[in-house]
């Protein structure tokens, strides 16, 4: 059972939206501190936590201190903390928990496997929490707290996780810049995007019943050089055509093996 008090800093994305499952659970987050004053206070007040302006102040009254700060604030606001017996988690997908080595015996990672925008709900039990520890203590009380929120919960190594997150980045970041290239280039010709809409929602859907390998289909696979080169010839920006190039012989080479 999960009966610890926590600690947030931070006050973007990740901030957010744990701050509010923590609430909407009734897990109670204590104070929350961040270098963006007035988004912590807004985060705060919203909970009904105590707004802390200066790190070196932050954990007085928790047991757990949840670092949702960008990867390369870590090591710099572990640094500022005075918490050697508390619990000490940060929520990067990249970052080493031996970052944390410093500024606690107690140290982790909670990583939410997501992409998070502000004010922008998410059913939170449908996604992955992924924890790594350094003693099993820690490892679960994390288990005990991420089982509060989600229903996919599973411990991971450093190195699994970052290639996890890896892979994140290309299924979500990547994927969506091509949507962004791909918006561009019809907006320039005036075409709109949003007829690719149902054609998008179908590839995704089919993820969740096949292995994307079993889905793929298109000119690239079947070595449709006509189409191919129609499309190449289509293409003006010389960045785009680089893209379409690598990713059509990405494609040719993982279907003829």
């Amino acid at each position: 059972m999960f009966n610890k008090k926590i600690a947030i800093v931070g006050s973007g994305n990740v901030a957010w939206h744990l701050s509010e499952i923590f609430n909407e659970k009734t897990i109670e987050v204590t104070e929350v501190c961040s270098r963006n004053q007035e988004e912590a206070k807004k985060i705060a007040t919203a909970i009904q936590a105590k707004h802390i302006k200066k790190l070196k102040n932050i954990g007085e009254n928790a047991d757990l201190i949840i670092l949702a700060v960008s990867d390369d604030a870590i090591e710099k606001v572990c640094k500022k903390l005075k918490c050697k017996n508390k619990i000490v988690a940060h929520t990067s997908g990249i970052a080493n928990t031996q970052l944390l080595k410093a500024c606690s015996k107690n140290f982790a990672c909670f990583y939410p496997l997501q992409t998070f925008t502000k004010y922008h709900k998410v059913d939170f039990s449908q996604i992955p929490v992924l924890i790594s520890a350094n003693n099993i203590e820690t490892e679960n009380t994390l288990k005990d707290l991420a089982n509060l929120i989600s229903l996919k919960v599973e411990v991971i190594s450093d190195i699994q996780r970052q290639k996890l997150h890896l892979s994140a980045v290309i299924v979500n970041n990547f994927t969506n810049h091509l949507y962004t290239l791909s918006s561009n280039y019809l907006a320039k010709n005036t075409i709109d995007f949003e007829l690719l809409k149902p054609l998008i929602q179908e590839t995704v859907n089919k993820i969740s019943s096949n292995n994307p390998k079993v889905n793929q289909t298109g000119p690239a696979k079947r070595n449709d050089v006509k189409t191919i080169e129609k499309h190449f010839n289509l293409i003006e920006d010389e960045d785009l055509k680089e893209i379409y190039k690598i990713l059509t012989l990405s494609i040719y080479t993982t279907h003829n093996e």
